[in-house]
């Protein structure tokens, strides 16, 4: 039973696992957003996205040796593009969703629109697609 569990460790399968179930806790997140952004709820759809994201990109840089503790999120995005882990159109985009963040988590509200909302639900919803899937 231990070389199985071994076996299984050492194939990743419990990262694998771990991921799995992540993306899938992050998918609710993700969809409560969208449900809120729908019925008018723009500012509990801003903290649900945000919350997600943040997390998601710090898992993602965990699992890519960047240490992510005590660290912010602009931090961790800066480290993921030093190290090549996003690119192109993630790269871009990954640009604005600090302070987009940072709006919904200081209770900024008038300084976030739905559009905002739903640029970083989209965002969070591709990276889950790609990385957490």
């Amino acid at each position: 039973m231990f070389r199985a569990a071994k076996t299984d460790y050492d194939g990743g399968y419990i990262f694998n696992l771990e991921t799995a179930i992540s993306g899938e806790i992050f998918g609710d997140f993700v969809g409560l957003a969208k449900r809120s952004l729908a019925e008018g709820h723009k500012d509990v759809a801003a903290v649900l996205a945000c919350a997600a994201l943040e997390d998601v990109l710090k898992r993602f840089a965990a699992r890519h040796r960047i240490d992510t503790a005590d660290r912010s999120m602009q931090d961790v995005v800066n480290a993921l593009k030093a190290k090549g882990l996003v690119g192109g159109a993630q790269k871009t985009l990954l640009g604005t969703m600090p302070k987009i963040r940072d709006y919904a988590m200081h209770a900024e509200w008038t300084k976030i629109d739905p559009a905002d909302v739903s640029s970083v639900i989209g965002f969070v919803e591709q990276f889950l697609i790609s990385h957490f899937s």
